[in-house]
């Protein structure tokens, strides 16, 4: 979590791989550690590019803003 968060404060993240699941594990360690974001305007930006549903799950794609990744 802390070294994710260290490449996303330094705008280093170009693009996200990430896996939905539809159920609730509750408390637990985090995927990513405090960017110290405190509002919307704040927030970098991704654009959704790609999703395939893997059974009951689903995984996604998607590209930081101003970044072609259209492969």
């Amino acid at each position: 979590a802390t070294v994710l968060a260290a490449f996303l404060a330094a705008g280093l993240v170009d693009e996200v791989h990430a896996y939905v699941a539809p159920l609730y594990l509750g408390a637990g360690r985090p995927a990513i550690g405090d960017l110290s974001i405190t509002s919307l305007a704040e927030a970098q930006r991704f654009t959704l590019r790609e999703v395939r549903q893997l059974g009951d799950s689903a995984w996604l794609r998607a590209v930081r803003d101003g970044i072609g990744g259209e492969n």
